[in-house]
């Protein structure tokens, strides 16, 4: 079964989003600071599928598989 079809759309393999950038320290001696940016998830398809173990429209599963997350990352010296 399907939910909340897509009008218009073919595309097989997915659309991307981008994702925001962060940073974070890394502790133990040095301590290392790392920020991603350039993030991205690929992957997302216009149309969701049921789990079978659905019961009605307000018990439903809904299985998210086959994404890609991506980030590029520097750490500073």
């Amino acid at each position: 079964m399907t939910i909340a079809p897509s009008q218009g759309s073919d595309n097989q393999s997915g659309n991307s989003v981008s994702l925001p950038d962060f940073e974070f320290t890394v502790s133990g001696l040095p301590e290392k600071h790392v920020k991603f940016y350039g993030g991205k998830v690929e992957g997302l398809r216009d149309v969701l599928r049921r789990h079978p173990s659905c019961w009605g429209p307000s018990e439903c599963d809904v299985t998210v598989s086959g994404l890609r997350f991506t980030y590029k990352a520097v750490r500073a010296e």
